[in-house]
C-alpha cells in the first residue's frame, strides 16, 4: 500500500499534481468540468505483417511478405473514432510508413479477403482481457467499442496501447485446408478396413466424402460480399478485385472436382477462369 492508500478499484491513489483536471474531473469526479476538457486520446504503437498477390514464372498464383519499416504512432480520439474511421486511419498510416501498404489493407478489408486481424494489447488496471498474452483483437464494431470504452472508462487523458495488423495468409489457410482432407481421406481409409470399429467414432459418410469436403472449405472460404451479390458467396482475384466469379451451386462443384483431381490452376485461392 501506497503512502497515499489505494482506492476502490484496486487503483493506487497517486500523489498531487499526478492527475490533470480532467482526469481528477473524469476519474474521482471532483470539482466541476475543466473549461478546457482534455480529448481522451489513444497513442498506438503500430507495425503490420501484410501479404500480397503476385504470380512466380510458372503463372502460379503466390503471397509475398509485407512488413513495416519498425514501430510507428498512430493516435486517435478515444470517443469520437467509428470503427470505419480507425479502419480507415489504420490504413493510412500503413500507406505512410511503406508506400503500397496502405492499398493492400484498404482492399483487404473492404473485400474481407484476405482476412486481417487487428490485436491490441495494452497495460490497464483491472483490464486483464487487454494483456499481451489475451490475445484481444478488434476485428468488429463491438469488440472495437469495447476497447474504447475501457479505455475512456479510466479516464486517462492519453493511452498507450499496442496494435499489431496482421494478414491471414491465403497460403497458410491453403496449406491447413489440404492437411484436414488428408487427415480426413485417412481416417475414411481406416474405417473402411478397420474389422474392429467404435461405435461412438462412426460419422456419417458424407462428412468424410472428399468431393464435399472441399465444396464446404470453399464456401467458408469464400462467403458473400455486398459489393458483388448480396447473398451468393464470390471469388475474387486475389491480383484484382474487378475480377471475380460467383459461386453457385455449379461453379463451386466445378471448383471442388477440379480440386479432387489436382487440376492445374486449381487451388483455394485460385480458379481458373476459362
Amino acid at each position: 500500500m501506497s503512502h497515499f492508500g489505494i482506492d476502490l478499484f484496486g487503483r493506487e491513489n497517486p500523489p498531487p499534481g499526478y492527475h490533470s483536471a480532467s482526469e481528477l474531473w473524469r476519474i474521482q469526479n471532483l470539482g466541476p468540468p475543466p473549461d478546457q476538457l482534455a480529448t481522451q486520446t489513444i497513442d498506438l504503437s503500430t507495425s503490420f505483417k501484410l501479404v500480397y498477390p503476385d504470380k512466380n514464372s510458372n503463372n502460379k498464383l503466390t503471397w509475398i511478405p509485407r512488413k513495416s519499416k519498425g514501430k510507428f504512432l498512430i493516435s486517435i480520439p478515444a470517443i469520437s473514432t467509428t470503427f470505419e474511421q480507425f479502419r480507415e486511419i489504420v490504413a493510412r498510416k500503413c500507406k505512410e510508413n511503406s508506400e503500397g501498404a496502405g492499398v493492400i489493407v484498404q482492399n483487404a478489408l473492404e473485400s474481407g479477403s484476405p482476412g486481417i486481424n487487428c490485436k491490441v494489447w495494452m497495460n490497464l488496471p483491472a483490464a486483464h482481457k487487454f494483456k499481451k498474452k489475451a490475445n484481444y483483437k478488434v476485428n468488429n464494431i463491438n469488440s472495437f467499442t469495447h476497447w474504447t470504452a475501457t479505455i475512456i472508462a479510466n479516464g486517462k487523458d492519453r493511452t498507450n496501447a499496442s496494435l499489431e495488423v496482421k494478414m491471414i495468409s491465403p497460403a497458410n489457410l491453403e496449406k491447413e485446408a489440404k492437411a484436414a482432407v488428408k487427415i480426413k481421406r485417412h481416417v475414411m481409409t481406416h474405417a473402411s478396413t478397420s474389422k474392429h470399429q467404435d461405435l461412438s467414432t462412426l460419422v456419417a459418410a458424407e462428412d468424410f466424402d472428399i468431393y464435399n469436403v472441399y465444396k464446404n472449405q470453399i464456401f467458408d472460404a469464400h462467403p458473400p460480399n455486398v459489393k458483388y451479390h448480396k447473398r451468393i458467396p464470390v471469388f475474387i482475384d486475389p491480383a484484382n478485385e474487378t475480377c471475380y466469379i460467383l459461386l453457385t451451386t455449379v461453379n463451386v462443384e466445378k471448383w471442388a472436382k477440379a480440386l479432387v483431381n489436382e487440376t492445374q490452376y486449381y487451388s483455394f485461392n485460385s480458379l481458373a477462369t476459362t
